[in-house]
């Protein structure tokens, strides 16, 4: 049986090709330009840069439907573990999310 680990990576790449992601800031702008769940945008940092989003479809539907935040586990969990796999080097660290604030705010270093 295939491990996370080992399907973590196929995915991973799979999503480089398919997405053409080439940088870290390319996992937030290609998901948002394929699926339009999320509208993020870029502004480059000190270090790094801050991915934020002003709309969400999912977060949105969640707070519609009285759910409990999709945030973490649907969305910025599976980011973080895209951008790790794919550039190690690189951390995030959420600031905002929609469903609390007024936008999701996430920097990356």
């Amino acid at each position: 049986m295939e491990s996370q680990q080992q399907r973590g990576g196929v995915m991973g790449r799979k999503l480089v090709e398919t997405l053409r992601i080439r940088e870290p800031q390319d996992v937030f702008t290609r998901l948002s330009e394929t699926f339009a769940i999320a509208r993020w945008s870029i502004q480059p940092a000190e270090v790094g840069f801050v991915a934020e989003a002003d709309f969400c479809a999912l977060s949105a539907q969640a707070k519609a439907m009285g759910a409990s935040s999709p945030c973490r586990h649907y969305c910025l969990d599976a980011l973080t573990e895209v951008v790790q796999d794919l550039f190690p080097m690189s951390r995030l660290k959420v600031h905002e999310t929609l469903w609390e604030g007024e936008r999701c705010r996430v920097e990356v270093r």
